[in-house]
């Protein structure tokens, strides 16, 4: 077994390996309809992947900067998926796989098996796993001109194992991945999925991610800030993630059964960042297909692509289809949730952004918005912070019920706080369902 981890070290270490790349499949747009769920069977399209950019969502009706923000119909594209393999798996040469146990409640540290309290990364699941590390990572040099490649879910997993965090590392998707191969996955109330430590940057190359699942039922959770990748600051790279898509992701924390206390943990969840401070970083062409974050027990702050707030920087071109977020909340503190984030934004420029789902919180009265659940404000030095060509689609409900500002909280349906302009906010050429938030307008203020 000693010998076994030795090789699962140098797997972690070495780039350059090929591990059995699964089939791949390229996105196109084929027209206006409701999306396909996550478990249907698309037609296949035998035409080859373009190398050209991702289509993107038709263009969002428009209102004029002064005139009222309009309720308008939801239009969404379906995505169908033809099956290529990916370019970078081709003509490599397999090497045999090497397989290392993975203890309950520890990680591979420095090519040994050790306890959980010496792990800086987030645990495994309460129960021995034997993780097939099919020969580390597709290629790459982990630079931005060459970031490590991935072409398989235990890959993926297999980067929160490093030794070493890889915070000056860049990543790139190089296939289509479905988490339910990993050998995390057991059943629907595990995890098949763990979150991504800090990292320079994230290439999702136009793939998609299926099925991801993290769960944490623990009384006392090890980490309450959750996401699917943590980033380093500018430094390295100017965007954070870029041209990726999720499938039927999922991110249930807590234990429902717990009664509350003020000792209940703080979670902050994001579909995507799972990052405090990602300030500066651009995140751009995210599409989730199905993100549903439940918060069982406790409070939180969620959102679909961020837990917080966010300073300069742009978010440009997201689609949430099939938001469900639902946060049990208790009477001593407050939850926030938006659809894009629960914070405010200032400096940053957000535009070509829809949303669409449910969010429905229990607990004291807080924030909530269709696209943010605070503020849009201006930054250092004058820059403006704009939201633009947004739309939401977003039931607002607190306890089951449509929220009603009557209660002391903060509900909009695009923006749970205020736009003013007298601090550099605008919102522009915006729209929402009106019927999806009966009683509020577009700003909670």
């Amino acid at each position: 077994m000693g010998e076994g981890l030795g090789k699962a070290a140098a797997v972690m270490a070495g780039a350059f390996l090929w591990a059995g790349c699964e089939q791949s499949y390229s996105i196109k747009s084929v027209g206006e309809s409701v999306p396909a769920g996550p478990d249907s069977a698309p037609a296949p399209i035998a035409a080859p992947r373009s190398a050209g950019p991702v289509p993107t969502a038709p263009p969002l009706p428009s209102s004029p900067v002064s005139g009222p923000i309009r309720s308008v119909p939801s239009v969404h594209p379906t995505w169908q998926y033809s099956a290529q393999q990916p370019a970078e798996c081709v003509n490599t040469t397999p090497i045999a796989p090497t397989r290392a146990y993975v203890r309950s409640r520890s990680c591979v540290l420095g090519g040994s098996v050790v306890d959980d309290s010496q792990c800086s990364g987030p645990s495994l699941p309460s129960r021995e796993v034997l993780a097939d590390i099919s020969c580390g990572l597709c290629g790459g040099a982990g630079t931005l001109a060459s970031p490590y490649l991935i072409c398989t879910a235990d890959q993926l997993n297999l980067i929160s194992r490093w030794d070493t965090a890889p915070f000056n590392k860049h990543f790139r998707l190089a296939a289509d991945i479905d988490m339910n191969t990993a050998s995390l996955a057991t059943s629907v109330s595990t995890s098949n999925f763990v979150p991504l430590p800090t990292v320079a940057s994230f290439d999702g190359n136009n793939r998609v991610i299926r099925n991801l699942r993290y769960v944490d039922a623990s009384a006392a959770p090890r980490k309450t800030s959750v996401g699917f990748v943590d980033v380093t600051p500018l430094r390295y790279a100017s965007w954070a993630v870029r041209d990726l898509r999720f499938q039927n992701a999922t991110y249930r924390l807590g234990d429902a059964s717990l009664a509350q206390t003020q000792a209940d943990p703080n979670w902050a969840v994001s579909g995507l960042l799972n990052s405090p401070s990602p300030n500066g970083k651009d995140i751009v062409n995210i599409r989730f297909d199905g993100l549903t974050i439940e918060v069982l027990h406790g409070t939180a702050s969620v959102g679909g692509v961020h837990y917080g707030s966010y300073h300069s920087g742009e978010i440009r071109d997201v689609e949430i289809n099939g938001l469900n977020v639902r946060i049990a909340g208790t009477v001593w503190a407050t939850s926030d949730a938006g659809g894009l984030m629960p914070g405010s934004v200032h400096g940053t420029k957000i535009s070509n952004v829809r949303v669409g789902g449910v969010i429905d919180v229990g607990g004291r009265p807080g924030k909530l918005g269709g696209i943010l659940g605070d503020s849009v404000l201006g930054g250092q030095d004058g820059i403006l912070g704009i939201v633009s060509n947004c739309h939401a689609d977003v039931r607002l409900l607190r306890n089951g019920a449509p929220a009603d500002k009557a209660d002391g909280g903060d509900y909009g349906a695009i923006v749970g706080g205020w736009v003013p302009s007298g601090f550099g906010g605008r919102l522009e050429n915006c729209t929402y369902n009106q019927n999806a938030v009966p009683g509020l307008s577009a700003t909670g203020r």
